[in-house]
């Protein structure tokens, strides 16, 4: 795994323990933001892993139509699980 995708992702995972030790102290607007950007985090590092190494550049570069169908893939699969997930309650 890229550096820069394992950062993201470590990140995320440090927030999370975060957002457990707020939540631990009765601080939940702090556990509460902390789980939002853990989660923000994780996807970012996801976004990145999918992009398949593409370089740091400008958007008009780096994205061609095969690897911009597959993040619209990909990101239709993220949006159909959350809908699933809302629409459950």
């Amino acid at each position: 795994m890229r550096k820069e995708i394992q950062n993201w992702f470590d990140q995320s995972k440090d927030d999370f323990d975060g957002a457990n030790y707020n939540f631990n102290g009765g601080k939940y607007y702090i556990a509460a933001f902390l789980c939002q950007q853990s989660v923000e985090k994780a996807l970012k590092a996801l976004f990145l892993y999918e992009k398949n190494g593409a370089s740091v550049d400008l958007p008009s570069r780096i994205y061609d139509e095969e690897n911009t169908k597959r993040l619209l893939v990909k990101s239709e699969e993220i949006l159909q699980w959350i809908e699933k997930r809302i629409l459950k309650k």
